[in-house]
């Protein structure tokens, strides 16, 4: 499937901190050394054994052995890459076949390419087998005879053939080929310094010592506490490393910030959004100000109590709502989006900007803006007491809550409360809270709290409705969000979990509901272009393995294979007091198929399924309500002025939405390798950190956990290890004697002083909480 398990937190966490091996590169003699039950890369100034630091000497000594041993030149080089008249060839056969790598984070000897005949996907195991192909890369590749196929057991039990095999060619690079690195050695005979990656996915380089400093070589032991910044060149079949060249130093990587700038280099991205003069001089004229001429194209609503309710720190407001009685016992409910595509016009240098950004990109501390901050945080946000251009959706409701009328266009309000979601739970619930003062203006108060409880009664009935239909959510699954608190300087010193609050439901719905409606207007008014959210079916693939996972948990006909949304939902509901319904959520959500923008071809069925969001159980959905930090929504804004205009556009925007899921691909990736670092930041300040967790699988060396705290099922892997071994650790002789599936444990949290990343963390098993059998 297109949301793999190894995007969980933890696994990703725990792939990162274990199995890292000296290997590659160098000669066999050279041990592994096992630090707190891992294997670890070495640097000088991390190198430990047995736990405990070694001297300055023993340093010394050790990257001696490793330049001497060191060998740029493998003993068997890699295959050269097929021609493209061999690649043509060999894919009319069939005996070629082209897909996308991904390769396990962490794990760098293992590779996955999509199974062009269904099913289990092909293996790529090993260096030798990827030949020098990266994550992400379009290669082409070719299945091994099926002597070296091998079988596996599933979670069924059931005897799988594992399919695997080797690339033969890279068809498009769509790795970046950039990195951030860490010093492993120099090599003066050969002018060459050895970089080792922060991503075990990414190959180690080398980088001529002419371009690194002058005093590289000679202050060795505080240069390899750095995070360098390394283009990739080149890389010979026959060279151990690929080619570097050296971009910048980063800085020193201990710090977050460092870190954070490695992470978002590595993906295209700087810490600050720098734009153009250019850009600048566009956004310059741009006012807030409504002329009459304007207004002649414009509802004006600035006499409505409109309400924003966002989290406390948003500065980029771009959605509100309202609520007002009706004569005759009807009611109007509002959503009110900021008008961003009046400011953003088609093939201006702003729009060309958020094209190629797509979307705000969220950090801890900050965020880095799809627009403009004038626009973001200014012109276009909803801010409280000051007129807005927007597109509004409204709708009128009988007394028993159904729609019977709807209107859609662009309007002028004027926001009266902009509220946090806790701020808007406590008028809900009748407290007094003196900050609701500034938030809400003058003699509103009583108005607002009116339409939030009006508007909470409403969004229930919705959601009830939905419920009985049948839809899948994050919330609605029990899954929460991973959250972190940061000290005044930036840096993350604890995390906790979201919990879900009545005004979110109230949000959630109404953008849900304008997000339906708009998609159904387009899907009339735009048939051969329009813009949608689009999320498939779950896959068969994707079916099994999630029912499979169910039945080891001691829960046969849980839920048919390929079963339809409405089935899973159901499914869940019925778990809701079982202790083990958070883990079979999370399992479930992450074998759905990945959601994904699409645009209408006019060839599509009314019920074919082929633009339907699998999740949300509707035939139609596109997204409208977050013009300010996704791109898409523009598009879709303009697409709705062109129908009110009666416009049908000629030209579907299939390039630009490509350009943004591949863009949201990589902030998923982003998000997670943050989020990892900010785990390992808590625990490194925290020095250790128990988390609560249930076994779902277990064996004498790893264990399959739901963690509470982290929101996420990952792997725990453990080796046995001895009392005193510098770490804490109080040994484990075998996880399976002591532990076993649905028992509740705590597992601690620890950050590995062997391993050269400072943020990396490792698990041990603390107590045993219960031990009891699963209901």
């Amino acid at each position: 499937t297109s949301c793999p398990c190894e995007d969980s937190l933890i696994a990703m966490s725990l792939a990162c901190s274990a199995m890292r091996i000296i290997g590659l590169g160098l000669t066999r003699s050279l041990r592994r050394v096992a630090i707190g039950g891992s294997y670890h890369v070495r640097s000088l100034s991390q190198l430990t054994t047995a736990g405990s630091p070694v001297t300055a000497d023993a340093a010394d000594s050790h990257f001696k052995a490793v330049k001497k041993d060191f060998h740029l030149k493998l003993a068997i080089p890699n295959k050269p890459h097929l021609s493209s008249e061999q690649i043509t060839t060999g894919m009319r056969l069939g005996e070629l076949f082209c897909g996308f790598i991904r390769i396990a984070r962490g794990q760098k000897a293992f590779g996955f390419v999509a199974n062009p005949s269904g099913g289990g996907d092909i293996v790529i195991g090993g260096p030798f087998d990827r030949n020098r192909a990266m994550d992400g890369d379009e290669v082409v590749f070719r299945l091994h005879p099926r002597s070296r196929w091998r079988e596996r057991e599933d979670r069924s039990g059931t005897m799988q053939v594992q399919k695997s095999g080797e690339v033969v060619a890279i068809f498009n690079k769509h790795n970046n080929r950039r990195g951030a690195y860490f010093p492993l050695c120099y090599l003066p005979e050969s002018g060459v310094a050895v970089f080792s990656a922060a991503d075990l996915r990414n190959p180690r380089v080398t980088v001529p010592l002419y371009e690194l400093p002058d005093d590289f070589q000679s202050e060795f032991t505080q240069y390899s506490k750095k995070l360098f910044a390394i283009n990739l060149i080149g890389w010979e079949n026959d060279d151990v490393c690929a080619e570097g060249e050296l971009v910048e130093i980063l800085g020193n990587h201990d710090d977050v910030k460092v870190s954070e700038d490695a992470i978002l280099w590595e993906h295209g991205l700087s810490k600050t959004t720098t734009f153009s003069e250019e850009v600048m001089k566009e956004v310059e004229g741009m006012t807030a100000k409504v002329t009459e001429e304007e207004m002649k194209t414009r509802k004006d609503l600035r006499h409505l109590d409109v309400l924003c309710i966002d989290p406390p720190t948003s500065k980029d407001h771009d959605d509100a709502v309202h609520w007002r009685r009706l004569d005759g016992g009807d009611c109007e409910v509002g959503v009110h989006v900021s008008d961003v595509s009046y400011y953003v016009k088609p093939g201006s240098l702003l729009d060309k900007l958020a094209s190629n950004h797509s979307f705000t990109t969220y950090l801890v501390a900050y965020a880095k803006h799809m627009l403009p901050n004038t626009l973001s945080e200014n012109l276009c946000s909803l801010k409280q007491g000051v007129d807005r251009r927007v597109m509004s959706c409204i709708f009128t409701l009988d007394s028993h809550g159904q729609i019977i009328d709807t209107w859609i266009g662009p309007a002028l309000i004027c926001n009266k409360a902009k509220l946090s979601y806790t701020q808007a739970d406590d008028l809900l619930a009748g407290k007094d809270d003196p900050d609701l003062l500034g938030a809400i203006a003058p003699n509103c108060a009583m108005a607002i709290k009116e339409s939030i409880f009006e508007l909470t009664l409403i969004t229930r009935r919705m959601n009830d409705a939905r419920r009985k239909k049948g839809f899948l959510q994050v919330d609605a699954c029990g899954l929460k969000q991973l959250s972190f608190k940061c000290d005044d300087y930036g840096n993350p010193i604890d995390m906790m979990l979201d919990r879900s609050q009545g005004s979110h439901t109230l949000v959630e719905e109404l953008m849900l509901l304008a997000n339906t409606t708009v998609g159904r207007l387009l899907s009339e008014k735009q048939p051969n272009a329009a813009v949608f959210r689009v999320q498939p079916e779950p896959s068969q693939a994707g079916s099994k393995d999630f029912v499979d996972f169910c039945i080891q948990l001691g829960l046969p006909n849980s839920v048919s294979l390929m079963a339809h949304v409405s089935e899973i939902s159901e499914f869940l509901d019925s778990l809701k007091d079982h202790p083990l319904r958070n883990a079979i959520a999370d399992k479930m959500i992450r074998s759905l198929q990945r959601a994904s923008y699409a645009c209408s071809t006019g060839n599509e069925e009314p019920n074919d399924g082929s633009l339907c969001h699998a999740a949300l159980n509707v035939d139609r959905y596109t997204h409208f309500t977050s013009p300010i930090r996704r791109y898409p929504d523009i598009v879709v804004h303009r697409q709705v002025k062109d129908s009110l205009d009666g416009v049908t556009l000629p030209v579907r925007p299939t390039h630009q939405m490509n350009k943004c899921n591949s863009a949201e691909e990589t902030g998923h990736t982003i998000e997670t390798s943050l989020a990892e670092l900010y785990v390992g930041a808590v625990i490194r300040h925290r020095v250790e950190v128990p988390m609560a967790a249930i076994i779902l699988e277990i064996s004498d060396s790893r264990m399959f956990c739901h963690v509470d705290l982290l929101a996420t099922n990952c792997e725990v892997l453990f080796t046995p290890v001895q009392e005193g071994d510098g770490n804490g650790s109080k040994g484990v002789p075998s996880l399976s004697s002591s532990f076993k599936a649905g028992d509740s444990i705590e597992l601690v949290a620890y950050c590995n002083p062997a391993v050269n990343n400072p943020f990396a963390y490792a698990f041990r098993p603390g107590c045993k909480l219960v031990h009891e059998p699963l209901p």
